[in-house]
Parts: C-alpha cells; structure tokens; sequence
C-alpha cells in the first residue's frame, strides 16, 4: 500500500488544498488527453497503459475533494486567482474526461460487436445439420462423443 502524498485539508493552508487540488487536476487531464489521443488513433492496445495512472489520480483527486466538503471555508482562504485557475481546471477537466468517455464507450461498442459477430460465425459452423437437403432427404448429423474428462469419452 503506498503512502499518501498529502495529509487532511485541516494540516495544509488554503494554498496548498487549491494548489494540490489543481496539480492533480492538470495531471489527470493530462493523463486523459494522452488516453484520447491513443483512442483517436485507433491504437487499442495502448488505452490499457492509462488505467493504473488514471485510477490513482481520479482516487487521489476524489479523496482530497471528499476532504474538502468537509471544511468548505478552508477554499475561501485562498487568493481568488488561484482558486479561479482551479476553477477552469476542473472545467477543463470535466470537458476531457466527457470527451474520453465518449471514445471509451465506442470503442467498447465495437469491441462487443466484433466478439459478438466472431461468436455468432463459430457457432454456425458448430451448429448441427439439421432439415432437409438437396434431395429431399433428412439430413443426419454424425454424433461423436462428448468428453467426460481429459481422458474418457462416452
């Protein structure tokens, strides 16, 4: 388990809440427009290096906003442009993060579709010949065992 970076907002001046605040806000929207980027260019393999990153930051940032609805007033403390830029990152952050879980969902939507179609030809060709063919007949299927175990078959 790692340590936290930073302790309660009770410990810290109003700056350093707005400048940590902002710092990991700019961090995860870096973050994001790196994993949008990847979507764009259609490199899926990639998307799965931002996950561990992202997860921490959105944790990190989650748990130290938590902390500050706790004690609200600390944020009036703060000099108003600071707390201004703050305000635009998060704005800012909120614009990448809609915009990445728009890339995200279609590309999950192609994903599910591409396993579905792959799914849907291998049971055709596992499907049993059943009807009639060309002559009019019943067709039969040969029947082979079905395996008990690695070793048996019935």
């Amino acid at each position: 388990m790692t340590p936290r970076r930073a302790s309660k907002p009770d410990t810290q001046t109003p700056l350093e809440i707005v400048d940590r605040l902002t710092l990991l806000a700019t961090h995860l929207r870096e973050v994001l427009n790196a994993e949008t980027e990847v979507l764009k260019s259609q490199d899926l393999k990639k998307v799965s290096d931002f996950h561990e990153e992202k997860t921490r930051l959105s944790n990190e940032l989650a748990l130290q906003i938590s902390e500050l609805k706790k004690a609200p007033h600390l944020v009036d403390r703060a000099p108003a442009d600071r707390v201004s830029h703050l305000k635009s990152v998060m704005n800012a952050l909120h614009e990448q993060s809609e915009q990445s879980s728009k890339l995200l969902a279609a590309a999950k939507s192609v994903s599910n579709n591409l396993v579905k179609a792959v799914a849907g030809l291998a049971a055709q060709k596992r499907a049993p010949q059943t009807g009639y063919g060309n002559s009019g007949a019943m067709t039969q299927t040969r029947h082979q065992g079905s395996p008990l175990s690695l070793d048996a078959m019935i």
